[in-house]
C-alpha cells in the first residue's frame, strides 16, 4: 500500500533527510556531507511526533534521480530536507533546504564556518532546522537539543570518519578502519559515549561476520563503557540489546530494545532486533506480529523485509519468504542479500540449479562469505564436490573464524578421494571454533547441533552424543537441529535413531526433496523408512 494522503495521521508530521551533496573534487569530504546529514537525521528521529524514514532507505531512493514529488510519495513523507557541503581548505559551507512534497522550497539556510567549528556548526544547523519545522508542524514535544557529544572537534571529525566506514558494506577491512578511527577519537576524548557505542557496534559486526570470541568480548567492554558515560542515547541501548540478544540473554535484550524504542520510536533497527529476539526464543506468534508491525512502520525499508524473510524461512514458510525477498529485489536491485536469501529459498525446495544461478548473481554484486558458502552448498547437492569445496575455501578466506564453513568444507571433502586428512583438519578447526561460540552462549543450539556432527565425524562418540542431546533439549522443534542429529547418528552407526531424527525434521518442515540428493544421507538410501520419506515429496 502507498503512503497516506496528506493531512492523515502519520503523513503530515513526516520528514526525510536526504544524503547531502558533497560539492568539490575530494571524495573524502563525503565524511562531512554524509556525517552532518546522518547527525541531523538522528536528531530529528528522536521527536516522537515525527515519522522519519530510515537512512538506508532514504539515501538509496535519493540516489535514483527521482523528482521531488515522486521521491516524497515513495518515502511517504510531507517534507524533505536536502543539503550540500562544500569544503575549501579549512573553511566549510553547508546549505540546507526544506522542501515540501510538491517540490516547493519552504526554507533555505546557509552556514559558513571554519573547520575547527564543526561541532558548533552541527549544533547550529540542528537548531535552525528544528525551529523551522516547529513553525510549520504541530510538534508539541519540548525535545531538548542534545549537548555536543564531545568538546573536542578533532575527536568529532574522527568519529564522523568512523561512522562513514560503518555506512559501507561491512567486511574485515571496513570494520578494521572504523575501529581504528573510533579508538583514535577515544584517545582524544576518553568519555566520548557515542564513540564507545560506535566501537561496540563495530566489534559486534565483526563478531557476526567472523564468530571470533575476542570480537564479542571487545564489543561487551565498549558497550558498557558507553553506558557509563551516557545512558540516554537510544543507539547505545540498541547496541547493548544486540549484545544481549547475540549472547542469548533475551529478557535483557528485550528490555534494552524497549528502552531504545521509547527514546526513539523511529529507530527501526531496534524494532527489527526486538522481533528477532522473539524469534530467537521461539515465540513465533509474537515474532510474526512484531515483524508485521515493523514492515507497516516503514513499508519500503528492505532490511526489515530481509529480517522478516529470514524468520519466515526459518519456520518453513518458504512461499511467504519469497514474497519478502522479491519485494526487496524491486526496492533495491543491487542489494546482494536479497539474491542470497532468495537463492536459499530455491535451495530449500530442492531447486539447486536456480539456487546456484541466484547465488552467482549475488556474488557478482558482492563476493561475501555467505554467498560463497551458499553456492558451495548448491554445488554439494548437485554432487559437484570439487566445485563445492572450492567455494567453501573461498568463504573460509573471508571468515576463517566461522565454524560452520569449516564444517561444510569437511562434510564436502569426505566425498573426494584422497582428502581424508583435509577433512580431519577441517573438522578439528570447526570443533575449536564452535566450542568458543558456546563458551559465550551455552544455549546456542545451532552450534551445539553442529558440534554433534563434528565430534561424530572424528570418532568421539561420547562428546558427539552429549552435544547432540543438549541441542535437542534446547530446540526439539527446529528442523535443522533434527537434521544435524540425523547426521550425527548416521556417523555413529545409529541408523534407527538417524531415521527418527530425519523423520522428525521432515515433520517440522525440512523438505523431502532434499533427502535423495544429500550425500550425507546416502547410508540411509536403501532403508524402507527413508524411501517412504522421499516419496512424501509429492505431498509437500
Amino acid at each position: 500500500s502507498g503512503p497516506s494522503a496528506p493531512g492523515s495521521s502519520g503523513y503530515e508530521n513526516s520528514v526525510a533527510v536526504l544524503r547531502f551533496l558533497n560539492i568539490g573534487d575530494d571524495e573524502s569530504d563525503a565524511v562531512f556531507s554524509d556525517g552532518l546529514a546522518e547527525e541531523l537525521l538522528t536528531l530529528l528521529s528522536r521527536f516522537k511526533e515525527l515519522r522519519v524514514p530510515a537512512r538506508q532507505w532514504t539515501w538509496e531512493l535519493g540516489r535514483r534521480g527521482l523528482e521531488t514529488p515522486q521521491l516524497a510519495q515513495q518515502l511517504g513523507v510531507r517534507y524533505l530536507i536536502d543539503g550540500s557541503v562544500r569544503r575549501d581548505g579549512e573553511q566549510i559551507r553547508v546549505t540546507i533546504q526544506l522542501i515540501d512534497n510538491d517540490g516547493y522550497r519552504q526554507w533555505t539556510g546557509t552556514f559558513d564556518r571554519h573547520l575547527s567549528s564543526i561541532l558548533a556548526l552541527q549544533s547550529e544547523i540542528a537548531r535552525a532546522v528544528v525551529a523551522e519545522l516547529k513553525s510549520i508542524l504541530p510538534l508539541e514535544s519540548q525535545e531538548a537539543l542534545p549537548d555536543n557529544p564531545t568538546q573536542d572537534p578533532e575527536a568529532y571529525v574522527l568519529y564522523l570518519r568512523a561512522r562513514h566506514f560503518l555506512r559501507q558494506p561491512r567486511d574485515t577491512v571496513v570494520l578494521d578502519s572504523a575501529r581504528d578511527l573510533f579508538e583514535q577519537a577515544l584517545d582524544l576524548d576518553p568519555r566520548f559515549a557515542r564513540a564507545f557505542a560506535g566501537l561496540c557496534q563495530t566489534h559486534l559486526a565483526a563478531y557476526q561476520l567472523s564468530r571470533d570470541a575476542l570480537e564479542f568480548e571487545a564489543a561487551e567492554r565498549a558497550c558498557h563503557r558507553s553506558l557509563t558515560y551516557d545512558e540516554t542515547l537510544s543507539e547505545v541501548h540498541l547496541a547493548l540489546g544486540s549484545l544481549y540478544r547475540i549472547s542469548g540473554q533475551y529478557e535483557k535484550a528485550e528490555a534494552e530494545f524497549d528502552i531504545a524504542i521509547e527514546k526513539n520510536h523511529n529507530l527501526i533497527d531496534a524494532h527489527i532486533e526486538r522481533a528477532e529476539t522473539f524469534a530467537n526464543q521461539k515465540r513465533i506468534e509474537d515474532a510474526d506480529e512484531a515483524f508485521q508491525a515493523v514492515t507497516k512502520l516503514q513499508p519500503e525499508y528492505w532490511n526489515s523485509r530481509i529480517s522478516y524473510g529470514r524468520f519466515l524461512f526459518g519456520n518453513g514458510r518458504f512461499a511467504d519468504a519469497i514474497v519478502q525477498y522479491e519485494k526487496v529485489k524491486k526496492l533495491n536491485p543491487k542489494y546482494a542479500p536479497a539474491y542470497n536469501n532468495l537463492g536459499a529459498t530455491y535451495y530449500m525446495v530442492g531447486d539447486f540449479f536456480n539456487a546456484a544461478s541466484t547465488w552467482r548473481e549475488s556474488l557478482e554484486i558482492s563476493p561475501t562469505r555467505s554467498a560463497y558458502s551458499n553456492l558451495g552448498s548448491a554445488y554439494f547437492f548437485l554432487r559437484d564436490f570439487e566445485s563445492a569445496a572450492e567455494m567453501y575455501r573461498q568463504a573460509i578466506d573471508l571468515a576463517p573464524e566461522d565454524h560452520r564453513i569449516w564444517g561444510y568444507l569437511a562434510n564436502c571433502v569426505l566425498f573426494i578421494d584422497g582428502q581424508d586428512a583435509e577433512a580431519e583438519s577441517a573438522y578439528r578447526n570447526a570443533i575449536g571454533l564452535a566450542e568458543a561460540t558456546i563458551s559465550i552462549n551455552d544455549s546456542d543450539f545451532e552450534a551445539l547441533g553442529r558440534l554433534g556432527v563434528y565430534y561424530a565425524s572424528v570418532a568421539e562418540p561420547t562428546l558427539a552424543l552429549e552435544k547432540m542431546n543438549r541441542s535437542l533439549e534446547l530446540a526439539p522443534d527446529d528442523f535443522y537441529v533434527q537434521y544435524d542429529a540425523a547426521l550425527t547418528n548416521i556417523r555413529l552407526g545409529r541408523v534407527e535413531a538417524a531415521l527418527d531424527a530425519i523423520e522428525r525434521a521432515v515433520d517440522l518442515g525440512y523438505l523431502p526433496a532434499m533427502l535423495s540428493v544429500d550425500a550425507g544421507l546416502d547410508p540411509l538410501s536403501n532403508n524402507q523408512r527413508f524411501k517412504v520419506l522421499i516419496a512424501r515429496r509429492g505431498n509437500n
